[in-house]
């Protein structure tokens, strides 16, 4: 019986121990991000709002649709002449199509300027 015991013991409770073992933290120190981050953080989130205000008001668009998560993306979509279920492909494998929406963005503004100029 203390074989069987042991034998449990070794199997089940020994693996689970190890696997209490890991801890995920975000930095080496187990320390919250500094300010320096934060302070990067806004920055580029500032920046990224910004550009896509004027991208949309070129457009046409509201500029204010830049600031609304889905929305902004559905905004992207009607923009570049995409359908809207584009959406859940941005959603599901974003870098791909992502980079296909900015290829069709840059041919649709270069187009536009190009029949403002003429």
């Amino acid at each position: 019986m203390n074989l069987l015991v042991a034998v449990t013991q070794t199997v089940f409770f020994i693996p689970a121990g190890m696997f209490a073992q890991v801890e995920y933290s975000y930095s080496s120190q187990r320390q919250a991000p500094g300010p320096l981050f934060w302070i990067c953080d806004v920055a580029v989130t500032v920046l990224i709002v910004v550009a896509m205000w004027k991208i949309f008001s070129k457009a046409g668009q509201p500029g204010w649709a830049a600031i609304i998560p889905i929305y902004n993306l559905f905004v992207w979509c009607k923009i570049v002449g995409r359908p809207a279920w584009w959406i859940l492909l941005l959603l599901i494998c974003f870098p791909i199509f992502y980079i296909i929406l900015c290829i069709d963005l840059a041919k649709a503004l270069a187009k536009e300027s190009a029949l403002r100029s003429a």
